[in-house]
């Protein structure tokens, strides 16, 4: 974590943790001790009078005296603990001033540090304690004139005050320094906890409960070894010294049950308020916030589980995030395929189809060029059309490719499959175009027809590794659409061709045959079918007689009444039928000339085969010509030109 980007946390703990940076582990160590040893040397200087038996004076000076040492013994903590965690203080500095951070050993160093603290504060309260209770023991041998077994007794309740200070004061440290160790663990993700090693909750148990077995020891021996000292050799009534006795032990008890009852709470709320907590991100996490994280504050079993709790909903969030956006991807690629089956079923235009196939398909996968190869013939293949400046001036320059293996896109033609270099870089195979520098892998598949190839869809991607097997599938089925498509807009364009050529060739004959028929002139015909009325301006309507596309007369109509679009789309109709009734009429009257010919052929040649003769054959031939065109003048020679 950051200085720069770590969270403000309103607890009042960061709000001093951020005043107070390094210091704050020596301020809590001095607090939690403070607070546990003020009962702790009550306790503790009880137990010791109820063995030394000191006079008043002396247990006045005891107490003033061991009061005062409390105190150092608090400042020796704070100077002992800063050397058991240098890193964690300069981490903590930093951090409250908003500096970068080591990183690396220094912050693995401070994440130890601080799940080392509990052992390291024991250590610090031994040690410092320890001196202490030497300085005191010596204070009371030269000034406070206490006997040896009263030192002894002194000792021993030092040594309850120090356990049960440590057994007290450790949890309470725990609870303060959770916001410490908020902040260096919580952020441990991608890494174990296994690489910050920790004693864990067993062995805290076996601290604890050694702890409650070594104070009772220390508590209840001395008892018993003083009534018994008492009792050999002192002359007092046993009776009452067995009162005593059982005063002083159930009070002991007493104290050493509610040491232990302490204890028990604060260790159960380091342990089930972390439950808690994580229960309540599990129920977040399960209501769908896969953005919730658990806060890992210790190094425990509870912090690893918290840890390991946090890297699988990353993984999950992740593997959410993943599945949506491949179902994102694949609903825009159906939409695609979708739009270019629009496009093909609803575009005849080959060269409007192929500009829009390309487009769309670089559009949809974000691709840096897109082109769309036609055979020409059985060694080229051309550029139809490309994305972007780049294939308008392959456009331009009628760009084309060699029908090989030498290249991507003769490959994917000849081979009819898929061609693919995922690192351009790398792969000889690819056609290198000064145009376009920043390809970094290409794609080629083929335009299939049936058995047919037709073309090829060369694609280019400025990532490498850039097309999955999804993607390859998606733009192959694209693909077979595109090449169905163009090869059906080329056989429209084809049939529209000669269904236009077969309109020309029909209004030539329409031309022909009734300029043939009406040999220059025309043929009209005038009707009145009433007289106008004076003073009325009459209107003159003009409907053609149209045959095959192709004008061949008009009906002219004058009409005083008026003209609706009803009247307009009726006489219309009607020239309809008119132009077809008067081809019909044509072509009869076609064909019954052709026939009344054909009569008259064979009657001309049946007459002249009959003939056995030259002479007949040509009077024949030339009588029945004349007649038969009604000719005035008739010859026939038979002459043969000499060179």
């Amino acid at each position: 974590m950051n200085a720069t980007n770590s969270p403000k946390h309103p607890s009042r703990s960061f709000w001093l943790l951020e005043r107070t940076g390094g210091m704050y582990i020596n301020i809590a160590a001095v607090f939690a001790s403070l607070v546990a040893a003020i009962p702790t040397w009550i306790i503790s200087l009880a137990i010791i009078q109820l063995n030394a038996e000191f006079s008043q004076a002396q247990l006045t000076n005891l107490a003033i005296v061991g009061s005062l040492l409390i105190i150092l013994g608090l400042v020796l903590i704070a100077v002992i603990l800063r050397f058991f965690t240098p890193n964690l203080r300069e981490r903590l500095k930093r951090w409250a001033q908003g500096k970068p951070l080591p990183g690396g050993k220094e912050e693995k160093d401070a994440r130890q540090e601080v799940t080392n603290i509990p052992w390291s504060y024991a250590a610090s309260v031994a040690l410092a304690f320890a001196v202490v209770s030497l300085v005191l023991n010596i204070y009371q041998y030269y000034y406070s004139e206490a006997t040896i077994p009263q030192i002894i007794y002194t000792v021993l309740g030092n040594a309850v005050f120090i356990l049960a200070l440590i057994l007290i004061a450790t949890p309470i440290l725990e609870r303060i320094l959770r916001s410490v160790r908020t902040l260096l663990l919580s952020d441990i993700v991608d890494e174990k906890l296994s690489g910050v090693s920790t004693s864990g909750f067993q062995a805290k148990f076996q601290a604890i409960l050694m702890g409650v077995i070594a104070l009772s020891t220390l508590v209840i021996v001395p008892l018993g070894y003083h009534a018994t000292t008492e009792a050999l050799t002192k002359n007092v009534d046993g009776t009452q010294l067995l009162q005593k006795l059982q005063i002083e032990l159930v009070i002991v008890v007493l104290a050493i049950l509610c040491i232990s009852f302490l204890l028990s709470y604060l260790l159960s709320r380091q342990i089930f308020r972390p439950l808690h907590e994580l229960v309540d991100t599990f129920d977040q996490v399960e209501k769908g916030n896969l953005k919730q994280r658990a806060k890992v504050a210790s190094a425990d079993e509870i912090g690893e589980l918290s840890a390991s709790f946090n890297r699988m909903v990353i993984q999950l969030d992740s593997l959410q995030q993943g599945l949506e956006k491949r179902i994102a991807n694949r609903t825009e690629q159906l939409r695609a395929s979708n739009e270019v089956g629009k496009i093909a079923s609803t575009i005849l235009d080959p060269d409007i189809l192929v500009a829009q196939a390309v487009n769309l398909i670089a559009n949809t996968f974000s691709y840096y060029f897109v082109a769309i190869f036609l055979i020409v013939d059985d060694r080229w293949a051309e550029l139809k059309d490309a994305t972007g400046t780049a294939g308008e001036v392959l456009k331009e320059n009628r760009h084309r490719v060699l029908i090989s293996d030498n290249n991507l896109v003769g490959a994917a033609i000849v081979k009819k499959e898929a061609q693919i270099a995922l690192d351009v870089g790398v792969d000889a195979k690819v056609f290198y175009n000064p145009l376009l520098p920043y390809t970094r892998s290409e794609l080629t598949l083929p335009l299939v027809v049936g058995d047919r190839v037709i073309g090829s869809l060369d694609v280019h991607s400025q990532r490498e590794a850039d097309f999955t097997p999804d993607d390859i599938s998606t733009l192959q089925g694209m693909t077979n659409q595109v090449a169905i498509a163009i090869e059906n807009a080329r056989l429209f364009k084809e049939m529209d061709e000669t269904l236009e050529e077969l309109r020309q060739a029909n209004r030539q004959y329409v031309v022909t045959s009734w300029s043939q028929k009406l040999r220059g002139e025309k043929l009209e015909f005038e009707t009145k079918t009433f007289a106008p009325s004076e003073g009325a301006e009459p209107q003159n309507i003009e409907i053609g007689l149209n045959l095959r596309d192709q004008s061949i007369g008009a009906i002219r109509l004058q009409t005083e009444s008026d003209w609706s679009q009803e009247d307009q789309s009726w006489v219309e109709s009607l020239a309809t039928q008119v132009a077809i009734s008067l081809e019909n009429a044509r072509l009869i009257e076609e064909s019954q000339e052709s026939a009344l010919r054909e009569r008259l052929s064979a009657s001309i040649v049946q007459k002249i085969w009959a003939s056995n003769s030259i002479d007949s054959i040509l009077q024949t031939a030339i009588r029945e010509l004349g007649r038969a065109l009604e000719a005035s003048e008739a010859s026939i020679e038979l002459k043969i030109d000499e060179n």
